[in-house]
């Protein structure tokens, strides 16, 4: 056992010594030397402290009294430098250094110390981790798991198994049993392949260059001068002065929007574009400047706020540059994570855009111009910590050429008033959960007044929040004369992977016709509209293609909403 030997104690808080310790080691280096009578040990201590220090000075002034026992002793050490009060963490902050604790792509496959020992960085990383959650109160729990594992290097999320983890033990365990020499052979590979990726776009860029720019800022000013997001006035005649040339093109659904092709207006839209670490500095500063708010009453109010400092500013017509910035439309992705600069979701981007260019849920031009240059500047910088966001359209025609009719079967889905419908069903049908669809109210009503044009079908985006904080905005047809909530089958193929908590459905579905439908799934969950949320569930049909979720009335309960059919609005 080494000998203890205490370090000279001046007592004047300087930071490479502590009280409390010192007192410490002294009682250890006594006991080490059998010193056990307390003249011997205030002799010695004197020995330790700094010549004509705060701490000699005490010591030569001390009373009688404070010496009579060693425990009268310590108590007025104590008194003179009392033990200092840790200032403990709070779990937010626990929570906010869990997210904190990075590791690294360039640590992946190398070595460090863990516990005076040898291991590897993911080891070591791991057995941290597990320190916070356990210091956050949250070990038990899945809290917080996946944001942390999306934080992790590709080539460790890579050779994790896509598994959901019960507790932050689970999770950890799993990274720590990853075999360090493999992932040097991840390593080593993704290096391989960014290298040559990097040669291939340098390649391009050599190709590419045309005439020479004497400076990098002009060349990106050049190129900001030359973009915008315009809408074309005409489908047929394109503009003389546009880099792009509009192409009317049709859907298989025949929903008709306009696709375009690129061409380059001059020669020096070609140019490579290198942004300056200034620049980006300069970009990172003003989008942190800019909060991105969510869809809720509040955070639209403080949208409208930013809009309005915004237009003070600058005023309304002056373009969006990389010295202006401009405030994000609230519930839309974060920027700069590889969203679509025309709607602001995931998935896809501006030309694969489905929402038609008119659309109330297109983003302005000035925010896509924002984002596009936010997203040139810095790259995809968010894109690891976005919540994702997915858009859904499908196509409703506004005057059904056909309509559901309700077949009443004892009284199920039958509302006060109502007259059952006499319907030719075979025996084996007679005893499975089968849903109508409509009620004979809504037959009479609703249907009349779409047939006189009186109504149209009320559209509005609904968000559907899984439990790990996946987000799907879904183009929903409200409709409180539909007896059940319901997603097309085409539609749940798209997302299905976006979302948890299915489950297998025996419920059917009963046509106009007499067909019997069968339900593929069913899903329950938070459902939001415009920030207002409420739990809720629905099954999965196929609709044949007339709509991509039916908001029918079990949800509109849910939500306590209010359908009023003069002015064809709903209230929640």
């Amino acid at each position: 056992m080494p000998t203890e030997t205490p370090q000279i104690f001046h007592g004047d808080g300087r930071s490479s010594e502590n009280p409390a310790d010192f007192l410490k080691s002294f009682n250890r280096a006594m006991r080490q030397q059998a010193v056990v009578q307390l003249s011997d040990k205030l002799d010695a201590y004197g020995d330790y402290l700094g010549t004509s220090s705060q701490a000699e000075t005490w010591f030569k002034a001390l009373s009688s009294a404070d010496k009579v026992t060693w425990t009268a002793f310590v108590a007025a050490f104590e008194k003179r430098w009392p033990p200092v009060i840790i200032a403990e963490k709070t779990r937010a902050e626990y929570e906010r250094d869990l997210l904190d604790h990075i590791l690294s792509s360039t640590e992946v496959g190398k070595k460090t110390t863990l516990y005076d020992r040898e291991c590897w960085t993911h080891v070591a990383w791991a057995a941290k981790t597990l320190q916070f959650a356990t210091s956050a109160g949250i070990e038990q729990s899945t809290s917080m798991i996946w944001q942390v594992r999306s934080k992790l290097p590709d080539v460790v999320k890579d050779m994790l198994k896509d598994e959901e983890y019960k507790s932050w033990a689970e999770f950890t365990k799993a990274v720590t049993e990853l075999k360090g020499n493999r992932l040097v052979e991840k390593q080593e590979q993704h290096n391989r392949q960014t290298q040559e990726l990097n040669a291939l776009k340098t390649d391009l860029a050599r190709i590419r260059q045309r005439v020479p720019v004497a400076n990098s800022m002009d060349a990106l000013q050049n190129q900001f001068s030359r973009m915008s997001v315009n809408t074309p006035n005409s489908p047929t005649a394109p503009s003389t002065t546009s880099a792009y040339t509009r192409i009317p093109g049709t859907q298989a659904n025949q929903n008709t929007q306009s696709t375009y092709s690129r061409q380059p207006a001059t020669a020096a839209a070609s140019q490579p574009f290198v942004a300056t670490e200034e620049l980006k500095t300069s970009v990172r500063q003003l989008v942190a400047s800019m909060p991105h708010h969510p869809d809720t009453p509040a955070g639209n109010a403080a949208y409208g706020s930013q809009l309005a400092q915004w237009n003070a500013k600058w005023g309304e017509a002056t373009r969006v540059t990389h010295e202006t910035g401009y405030p994000l439309k609230p519930g839309t992705a974060a920027i700069g994570s590889s969203e679509c600069f025309a709607c602001g979701t995931h998935g896809h981007n501006g030309r694969n855009c489905q929402l038609p260019l008119d659309h109330a849920e297109r983003l302005t031009r000035k925010e896509a111009a924002w984002r596009a240059i936010v997203s040139r500047v810095l790259g995809a910088f968010n894109r690891n910590r976005a919540t994702p966001i997915s858009l859904v359209v499908n196509y409703v025609p506004q005057q059904p050429t056909a309509w559901l009719e309700e077949l009443i079967e004892q009284n199920e889905g039958k509302v006060e008033g109502s007259a059952p419908i006499v319907t030719a069903v075979a025996s084996p049908f007679e005893t499975i959960n089968v849903i109508d669809l409509y009620s004979v109210e809504h037959i009479s009503t609703t249907k009349a007044q779409l047939e006189a044009k009186e109504a149209v079908p009320f559209i509005h985006h609904i968000t559907l929040k899984g439990p790990k904080g996946e987000v799907v905005r879904i183009r929903a047809l409200f409709d409180d004369g539909a007896m059940v909530a319901a997603m097309c089958s085409s539609i749940f193929h798209k997302i299905k992977h976006r979302l948890h908590n299915w489950g297998p459905s025996s419920r059917k579905l009963r046509m106009a016709n007499g067909n019997i439908i069968d339900a593929e799934a069913k899903w329950s969950g938070t459902i939001e509209i415009n920030g207002i949320q409420a739990d809720g569930n629905f099954e999965v049909f196929d609709s044949g293609g007339g709509w991509a979720f039916l908001f029918g009335k079990p949800l509109l309960q849910s939500f306590q909403a209010n359908h009023d059919y003069k002015v064809n609005s709903i209230t929640i």
